[in-house]
């Protein structure tokens, strides 16, 4: 019976960004990656073809990044160290926001990096409770919007979406990492309400 409440009420979660993904409107380059899994169909594809089969053995290491979502668990819960991965598809933001990789860990904590240089430009911590969702850790990603009717040097112009491991749906500025303080209370849906009985 929980199994399938929680199934449902990731569904729901997740159909909550899917659809604010699917009304975000704009062209975009066939180079841009600016979804979970690419497009608005989360297709996982790219007609790119600058990395093949003949040359990718060429390619380098660039830069490495160490999230250290692992080093934050409590000690009492040293346990849940064996039970998360790292299950996530970046996204890269486009130019006029930063160009940013952005992803989330398992943790639901999401990073903004430099993609040449894997520097940290921002960190967003939500604070989840680890104790009651022990061994069901994990982040798919986060979606983007784009709000038409705002100018792009407001706060949440562009804004980032989360779903999150305890049942918040989370805003946060794309450029910032700042909470949107327009969506929710100050960035925060707790979703939980509407999905409880479902």
């Amino acid at each position: 019976m929980y199994l399938k409440h929680t199934h449902q009420s990731f569904l729901t979660v997740y159909f909550i960004l899917f659809s604010l993904v699917i009304t975000a409107s704009g062209l975009t380059k066939e180079s841009d990656w600016l979804q979970y899994g690419g497009d608005e169909g989360g297709s996982r594809y790219s007609k790119l073809n600058q990395i093949n089969t003949l040359n990718v053995k060429d390619l380098e290491v660039a830069w490495t990044y160490k999230t250290g979502h692992l080093d934050r668990i409590p000690e009492q819960l040293s346990f849940l160290r064996k039970l998360v991965g790292f299950q996530v598809t970046p996204i890269i933001l486009p130019n006029d926001v930063g160009g940013h990789l952005v992803f989330c860990t398992p943790f639901n904590e999401v990073i903004a990096l430099n993609a040449a240089t894997g520097e940290q430009v921002w960190f967003y911590d939500p604070k989840i409770d680890l104790r009651p969702f022990a061994g069901r850790f994990n982040c798919r990603g986060v979606a983007q919007w784009r709000n038409p009717k705002k100018m792009l040097s407001e706060i949440c112009a562009h804004s980032l979406f989360l779903a999150a491991s305890d049942k918040r749906l989370i805003s946060v500025d794309a450029k910032t990492g700042e909470p949107c303080p327009e969506f929710g209370s100050q960035g925060i849906v707790n979703v939980l309400p509407y999905i409880k009985n479902i």
